[in-house]
C-alpha cells in the first residue's frame, strides 16, 4: 500500500512539472515584435502643399450674372496697375455707394437662394408626380409645400431688397445732382 502511495505522489509531481513547463511557452509574435523594435519611424505630417488640389465640380451653384459681373470687376480693379484702365473695366460699378452695391449683393444671394429652393420644389414635384406609396407621397407633399413657402418668402425679401435698391439709388442720384447745379 505505501508503495502504491510513493507512485501516486511521484505521478502528481511529474504531471505538477509538466504543467508548469508548458505554462512557460516561447513569447508571441507580438512580444517579439516590440523586444526587436529598436527604433520608432517619424510621423508624417501632411499640410495643404502636399495635398492635391482639387477642381471645382459640375455640381457648384451657378452664380447669377450681376453677381459674376461684380466679382469679375472686383478682381479686375484689384489687378489693375493703371489706376485709369481700372476704372475703365469697372464702369458704373465705382459709381455706386457702398449701401447699393451691398443691396445689389443682397439680391443676387436672394436670388440664388430662390433658384435652389425652386429646383428642389420641381424635383419633389417629379417625385410626387410619379410615386405610388401613400406614406411616400404625403412626404414629398409636404417637401413640397414648405419649398413652395420659401420660395415666397425669398421672392418678398428680393422685393424687398430691389425696392430699397430702388430708393438708394433715387437718394444716391439726386443728391449729386442737386450739388451740382450749384446752390441758390
Amino acid at each position: 500500500m505505501m508503495k502504491n502511495n510513493i507512485w501516486v505522489t511521484f505521478g502528481i509531481v511529474i504531471l505538477g512539472s509538466g504543467l508548469c513547463l508548458a505554462q512557460s511557452d516561447p513569447p508571441s509574435l507580438g512580444e517579439l515584435a516590440k523586444r526587436n523594435k529598436t527604433t520608432s519611424k517619424a510621423e508624417k505630417v501632411f499640410t495643404d502643399a502636399d495635398l492635391p488640389s482639387r477642381k471645382a465640380e459640375a455640381t457648384e451653384t451657378v452664380v447669377p450674372a450681376a453677381a459674376q459681373n461684380a466679382s469679375h470687376e472686383a478682381t479686375a480693379a484689384a489687378g489693375s496697375p493703371d489706376k485709369k484702365e481700372s476704372a475703365k473695366q469697372t464702369g458704373p460699378a465705382t459709381k455706386d455707394s457702398p449701401a447699393v452695391a451691398e443691396l445689389k449683393k443682397q439680391i443676387a444671394s436672394y436670388q440664388q437662394d430662390e433658384d435652389m429652393w425652386k429646383k428642389s420644389a420641381s424635383r419633389y414635384e417629379s417625385l410626387l408626380a410619379d410615386e405610388t406609396n401613400d406614406f411616400r407621397r404625403e412626404t414629398y407633399q409636404g417637401a413640397l409645400d414648405n419649398d413652395r413657402k420659401n420660395v415666397a418668402f425669398y421672392q418678398e425679401k428680393i422685393d424687398q431688397a430691389q425696392s430699397a435698391l430702388a430708393n438708394a439709388q433715387k437718394s444716391g442720384s439726386s443728391a449729386p445732382s442737386a450739388s451740382s447745379t450749384g446752390q441758390p
